[in-house]
């Protein structure tokens, strides 16, 4: 694993490289494929030293029958963007990080049509669990879900090892 957390000790502040070698977007959207990401409309975006962005449009397959973003698609978002960004900051050879808990908490709704924005951050990245903050937004920069995401850090099985791009995709 190759990440290194450098401190600023007059503020506090911490930049860090967290991401695997070879970690990219389009690497990301790759293992997105014949996912629930992909399912959900997902896609991810943007990353920096220490963040990933991703998307998601509220159509009728997210929405509330009141026509506003279902919260539970929310939490797709948040534990995806979390899960997809702790999977790539570890050997993926002879590791998965899988969701152990979530904690959601919805400030405003969207509308059917409406884009949400995702920002998830590492709190914690240890050997055994790491904990993902997602905050998500409109696109008025409006809050919109605030999240909490812990994952496990478990080992590979041997057959478990099939590269997710290469699952057929079932619709």
């Amino acid at each position: 694993m190759r990440y290194y957390l450098a401190s600023d000790n007059r503020t506090n502040n911490f930049s860090m490289l967290i991401w695997s070698e070879g970690i990219t977007v389009a690497r990301f959207a790759a293992l997105a494929r014949a996912t629930a990401v992909e399912r959900c409309g997902i896609v991810i975006t943007e990353m920096g030293e220490d963040w990933l962005k991703g998307t998601l449009t509220v159509t009728t397959g997210t929405q509330q029958a009141n026509g506003t973003l279902h919260t539970g698609a929310a939490a797709v978002l948040a534990e995806s963007l979390a899960s997809t960004a702790a999977n790539g900051v570890i050997d993926l050879e002879r590791f998965a990080c899988l969701g152990q808990q979530i904690s959601s908490n919805y400030i405003k709704t969207v509308p059917l049509g409406a884009t949400i924005t995702g920002t998830t951050r590492p709190l914690s990245i240890a050997a055994k669990t790491q904990v993902w903050g997602v905050n998500i937004v409109a696109a008025s920069g409006e809050l919109v879900c605030v999240s909490r995401v812990m994952m496990a850090v478990v080992p590979s099985a041997q057959n478990a090892l099939i590269p997710v791009n290469s699952r057929p995709i079932v619709s």
